[in-house]
């Protein structure tokens, strides 16, 4: 079985319900304490934090609706692994992505990934990826968990080797 695997990762439906529910309470509670908060509150805290929760559920949207978009994950035999963000509107991918590093700091679990990403060059130092079951199809899932978690454990037996290299000179 070969660990070289290349999915399109498109945004999560799932990950935006979550995101709007959120806001969704916030705005509640915002909208709650204004109107029947507590009355050991003077109706200037109570405004005030109304309105911050308000301000922060406007933010959270107007910040999430421009971080749709989809990526593109390659992992090839050697264990390198390539991300690439896809642009709206672009038919298929030719180039290959820039080359990442899987950091220790992601999750791999059965129904979702967080991904962190170290760019090995570039001006963003590491980016982050989240991606739920319903991003990719079932088997596409499968086979990008499975190779990076044989990226994972490498890398983690590669710098065990060379730190123990390191120590005996």
């Amino acid at each position: 079985m070969s660990i070289a695997v290349a999915a399109t990762i498109k945004p999560s439906r799932t990950l935006t319900i979550l995101m709007h529910a959120m806001c969704a309470m916030v705005c509640f509670v915002g909208v709650f304490l204004l109107c029947q908060g507590s009355s050991q509150l003077s109706f200037g805290v109570r405004l005030a934090v109304s309105l911050a929760c308000l301000s922060g559920t406007v933010i959270a949207l107007w910040s999430w609706c421009g971080k749709r978009s989809s990526y593109r994950v390659e992992v090839d035999v050697d264990g390198h692994v390539y991300l690439q963000q896809l642009e709206v509107g672009k038919g298929d991918v030719v180039q290959r992505g820039r080359l990442v590093e899987l950091q220790p700091s992601s999750t791999l679990w059965p129904g979702v990934m967080v991904l962190r990403f170290r760019m090995i060059e570039g001006t963003r130092p590491t980016t982050s990826l989240t991606i739920f079951r319903d991003s990719l199809s079932r088997q596409e899932f499968r086979a990008l968990s499975a190779s990076l978690r044989w990226v994972a454990v490498h890398r983690n037996r590669q710098d065990a080797v060379s730190a123990g290299a390191a120590s005996l000179q």
